[in-house]
């Protein structure tokens, strides 16, 4: 006969465990407080930070420049921004059981830029960039992923949209296989396409300037995306706690 079910209490020290997920709850209305204060104060209400609607339960849009800005606040307390091997990870489980992990399908979320050179697209972000990237890795062959946490916001007036990025120390990847769109199924250790060309997933690239890098809404990785200003409404902020 099947088993029924015992309420009982653990026997043992329940460990903490890392959790993911979107932003929501107390969490979302602390970083709504943050965020808004910050936006106002620090950055004069520039609309291209301007971006994100705290409207429902769940904050919602999302672009390049709000995800750094993001990753800053949840690190003030206590929390992080999800890496692409985060994702990863979180899809994974939820595949073998829905309890666990994320599922960000449907939906995009914002990961950082990918430096490739000094051209356009985003000539005047990528300029300003390259010497400290110089400065970080030595001579740069293979395009440079910065994280959202890798970088931080600079007022600007003389950039397109008012703001510009520096480093901050963290976050840096090279990645060779963002030179070039593949079909990939799996990551490496650092989160990035492992090449194979009977992969079920596509990772989009351009060969210059400088690009966000996000996770599109079928789970493709996109590299390519010239407008970092651009939010739409299935923009997820994805949140990670660590013990």
């Amino acid at each position: 006969m099947n088993k029924p079910n015992f309420e009982g209490r653990p026997l043992i020290e329940t460990p903490e465990v890392p959790m993911i997920g979107y932003l929501t709850g107390e969490l979302k209305d602390e970083f709504e407080k943050r965020y808004k204060s910050i936006l106002h104060e620090k950055y004069h209400d520039n609309k291209n930070l301007n971006v994100l609607d705290f409207s429902g339960d769940t904050v919602k849009g999302s672009n390049t420049y709000s995800s750094v800005l993001a990753a800053e606040i949840l690190k003030d307390i206590g929390f992080r921004t999800a890496r692409p091997i985060d994702l990863e990870k979180a899809r994974n489980l939820y595949k073998s059981n829905e309890l666990t992990g994320l599922d960000t399908s449907g939906h995009y979320v914002d990961l950082g830029v990918v430096y490739r050179s000094t051209d356009n697209p985003n000539k005047y972000l990528a300029k300003k960039l390259a010497p400290q990237i110089k400065k970080a890795v030595g001579k740069i062959d293979d395009p440079i992923v910065i994280l959202s946490e890798g970088l931080d916001i600079v007022n600007d007036d003389e950039a397109p949209e008012g703001l510009s990025f520096k480093l901050n120390g963290s976050g840096l990847i090279k990645a060779p296989t963002l030179k070039e769109t593949i079909r990939f199924s799996k990551i490496n250790r650092d989160g990035m396409p492992i090449k194979n060309k009977n992969g079920s997933r596509t990772s989009y690239t351009i060969n210059s300037g400088l690009s966000g890098l996000g996770l599109c809404r079928g789970l493709d990785l996109g590299s390519c995306w010239r407008d970092l200003a651009y939010s739409g409404s299935g923009g997820r902020v994805v949140v990670l706690s660590e013990p």
